[in-house]
């Protein structure tokens, strides 16, 4: 073999040692989830007092008690009213075990990951099981570890809320019948008011369409997909006041109970620094800033990616910040 062909070889092999390493540490990441996901599903005990109240009360409905009752004090969660309903559907068949709300968070959760990874990585495998790998790795850091495998309404809300931005992405950005393009937004709206009925914090969402379209430029434009881009908004406030004037049980403790959390200015001061503690974020930010922003800035996947970011950063500060909160989602 000539010399030249010898150098070759040895350069291309020594070329695929990052990916080599890249991919040991990926498998590990997922090998390492996937282990405690499975352990974690099958405990026989409430991992915490949340879980335990929320298989209560979807209990307590499947026999016809009343779950949001004025008068009675009795909520033994302040989440949305879906996670409760879908739960006691499912115990019609299976009775109350903790298994299956933890398996319904844990699917929530794993297509969450699929999603936003395909999003990142959907013309490129390495990049597509870095980014699972890396949201996984947030999975296990949470407080408590290995947040997927809780009896929540986190981790569905979560997926409804990434569907509904990818249907609404599509449905503002591309070029279709006004018919149709409505429908599309209509059904993006749906998808995110079911989020917000499995977790209020999901509401932040319905922001990020009217964000994203306030950069587009053009009075057509802004006359046009602005006012699409307010359809979220309108939805929710609709169900939102729907559920005031006929469900004012449930608009008490969804709405009225959680409003009365006290918040600390310190905490959310503290808890804003972290961004600072995520170097590889602050680097491709500031990257991207002083290079790329001056021409990409009006992309629809930058506008969305950054009208999605500030929507989360702000509702993430505001969560984390009221009393008794833990890092989770």
């Amino acid at each position: 073999m000539p010399t030249s062909a010898k150098k070759q070889t040895l350069a291309d092999r020594w070329s695929n040692l990052p990916s080599i390493a890249i991919g040991a540490v990926v498998f590990f990441i997922v090998s390492t989830n996937l282990f405690f996901i499975i352990y974690r599903v099958q405990l026989p005990y409430p991992v915490d007092p949340w879980e335990a109240g929320i298989v209560t009360d979807a209990w307590r409905m499947l026999q016809g008690q009343a779950i949001y009752a004025i008068g009675t004090d009795h909520a033994t969660h302040m989440y949305g009213p879906l996670i409760t309903v879908v739960l006691a559907q499912v115990f019609e068949l299976t009775g109350p075990v903790l298994e299956v709300g933890r398996l319904v968070n844990v699917i929530s959760g794993i297509a969450v990951v699929v999603l936003l990874a395909a999003i990142f990585g959907r013309s490129d495998r390495l990049t597509f099981a870095v980014s699972a790998a890396l949201l996984l790795a947030a999975n296990s850091s949470t407080d408590p570890p290995y947040y997927f495998v809780e009896t929540r309404p986190d981790m569905v809300s979560a997926f409804f809320a990434t569907l509904a931005l990818i249907v609404l992405y599509h449905g503002l950005e591309t070029k279709r019948k006004a018919p149709r393009r409505v429908a599309i937004i209509m059904a993006g709206s749906a998808l995110l008011v079911i989020a917000v009925m499995f977790k209020q914090t999901a509401a932040a969402f319905v922001f990020v369409p009217a964000l994203a379209m306030l950069a587009k430029s053009g009075k057509f434009s802004f006359r046009n997909q602005f006012l699409f881009a307010v359809i979220p908004i309108m939805g929710l406030l609709v169900t939102l006041g729907t559920i005031w004037y006929f469900a004012p049980g449930l608009w008490h403790f969804i709405v009225e109970v959680p409003a009365q959390y006290k918040y600390s200015v310190l905490m959310f001061g503290e808890t804003a620094t972290l961004l600072l503690s995520l170097p590889l974020f602050v680097l491709a930010l500031m990257h991207w800033l002083l290079t790329d922003a001056r021409h990409s800035w009006q992309l629809p996947r930058i506008r969305w990616l950054m009208a999605a970011m500030i929507c989360a950063i702000v509702v993430s500060l505001a969560a984390v910040a009221k009393e008794g909160a833990l890092v989770t989602i």
